[in-house]
């Protein structure tokens, strides 16, 4: 059986209630998400706080083959 990929990356929005930390807890209740439903993730350990990781995560997701992404708005 083919198991799809899920990407997950997290984009923090500077300024905002949560800080960095927060979303480190909530981008892991992802990945356990995504493994508790069969799926292989394939997770950015960098968040997007800017165009340039933006297009880092994109390459990662894109050179991994991922079928979909999830993108966490930490804010």
């Amino acid at each position: 059986m083919i198991k799809p990929k899920v990407g997950i990356c997290t984009c923090i929005m500077k300024g905002y209630n949560l800080g960095e930390e927060d979303s480190v807890g909530y981008q892991e209740e992802l990945k356990k998400s995504v493994i508790n439903l069969g799926f292989d993730p394939v997770v950015s350990e960098e968040f997007i706080s800017s165009a340039e990781i933006a297009k880092k995560v994109a390459a990662l997701f894109k050179e991994q083959k991922v079928d979909v992404f999830i993108l966490n708005i930490g804010t």
